[in-house]
Order: C-alpha cells, then structure tokens, then sequence
C-alpha cells in the first residue's frame, strides 16, 4: 500500500489519529454526559429531542 511505503506505519497510524480528531470534538460536544443519570431520565432526553 502507497501509504505504508511513503509514510511509514507510524506516519500512517498519525495521519488516521489526526483524522479521529474532529470527531472526537463532536461527539465530546453533543452527545450528553449520563453519569449518574438514570435510564429514565437519559430516555427522556433523546424522546424530547426528536
């Protein structure tokens, strides 16, 4: 694979880590926390949102 031979299987492993990164911003941002909460309450959050 031209990847595994340009960049090395570090510099590949790094260029998908900096792809995951937005992601990781987005869900940290809109998926809620639900510790402590219970199944219920949860249940009621994502119905309301519909």
């Amino acid at each position: 694979p031209w990847m595994l031979q340009n960049l090395t299987p570090a510099g590949t492993f790094f260029l998908f880590a900096l792809m995951c990164v937005p992601y990781m911003l987005i869900v940290w941002k809109l998926v809620p926390e639900t510790t402590g909460k219970s199944l219920e309450e949860i249940e009621r959050y994502w119905t309301r949102s519909e």
